[in-house]
């Protein structure tokens, strides 16, 4: 169990959805005790803290979002290239509807996370000059529409790419070079040095012998959970910029379950 904790905590997808949880409580405890100002004020503080931490975890995360984008879009122009085939960083469109959200989701979060970065200096030193209070809200706007393009690709998904009627052909694996045998190993060894590399990745794409039902309905389960996550995400830039008429303890629920479901999924990953 402490192995787990820590593997957990160093893991920086895990610390970001616990802070985000943290956040989301401390939201949902500032609204409720409010008959009580200092209390309310209190974690008031408490919650801008934490999301002020947040936001260094997702300060150059903008790069990755690009450079997603623009894999996909490698590969969807290119799809028998060696780069697109080995680079192992992007998935493989579906067809173009698919290509396009894939691409538009991401480089619309890209565009979020470099916009939001040059308000760094406001929010730590919580000036909040009227320029930044401006790009604030304009960095706002493109969140929601990523979450709104990512709600639509988990939709698409769900029902087009992983059905059951789909004939999408299952991702490629990254193809390793063979394994030089010593002088003195045995085939029998090999095998079983095999075995046991297969049975460590449960969740390997699915190969000649492996049914692609079971590889569909695995995805299909991890896009629901997804499509959870993006749905409740979806909830906290359209309340600041006054697009959904939602209370603060409504938006504390739902980055709580948002944080909970990712935090679950982390800690799956990390501890297999």
């Amino acid at each position: 169990m402490l192995n787990s904790i820590s593997k957990f905590s160093n893991d920086p997808v895990g610390v970001e959805k616990t802070l985000k949880l943290l956040q989301s409580t401390a939201q949902i405890a500032a609204s409720v005790s409010y008959p009580s100002p200092d209390e309310a004020a209190l974690w008031t503080v408490a919650k801008n803290n934490v999301a002020l931490a947040r936001r260094f975890f997702r300060l150059v995360k903008w790069i990755d979002c690009f450079n997603i984008g623009y894999a996909q879009y490698e590969l969807y122009q290119h799809p028998r290239s060696e780069k697109a085939v080995t680079g192992n960083t992007a998935r493989s469109a579906h067809n173009g509807l698919h290509f396009l959200l894939i691409v538009l989701k991401w480089s619309l979060l890209g565009a979020y996370l470099f916009v939001e970065m040059f308000t760094i200096v406001d929010a730590v030193a919580g000036t909040w000059r009227p320029w930044a209070v401006t790009t604030q809200t304009e960095a706002l706007k493109l969140w929601f529409y990523s979450l709104a393009v990512s709600v639509m690709l988990d939709l698409y998904e769900i029902l087009v790419v992983y059905s059951n009627d789909s004939t999408a052909p299952a991702p490629v694996p990254t193809p390793s070079p063979p394994a030089t045998r010593s002088k003195g190993s045995s085939i029998k060894e090999d095998e079983k040095q095999a075995a046991r590399s297969t049975k460590s990745q449960p969740n390997a794409p699915p190969t000649a012998g492996t049914d692609s039902l079971a590889f569909k309905a695995a995805k299909r389960r991890s896009m629901y959970r997804q499509l959870v996550i993006d749905g409740c995400d979806l909830l906290i830039p359209g309340a600041a910029v006054g697009w959904l008429a939602l209370d603060p303890i409504t938006v504390g629920v739902a980055g709580s379950v948002s944080a909970l479901v990712g935090g679950s999924d982390a800690w799956a990953r990390v501890n297999r």
